[in-house]
């Protein structure tokens, strides 16, 4: 099983998703967590949608700090 984990500070932005879904091309992993992501409510399920995985886990950032998500 393969688990890619990554301090992303800031998913929301399309250089930072781009770069996580080559990642994820390249890689194939079962799990991917992103912690800090600062981003919460609409954005964060719009973000984690493009990302394709079925299923998305979230810890809500507070403000412009934390969040995780499982994917």
């Amino acid at each position: 099983m393969k688990l890619f984990i990554w301090n992303i500070q800031g998913a929301g932005n399309n250089e930072a998703l781009n770069i996580l879904r080559e990642h994820i091309k390249n890689h194939r992993p079962h799990i991917v967590a992103l912690v800090e992501t600062r981003v919460s409510g609409a954005g964060a399920q719009l973000t984690c949608d493009k990302i394709g995985f079925k299923n998305c886990f979230r810890v809500e950032a507070q403000g412009f700090q934390g969040g995780i998500w499982v994917l």
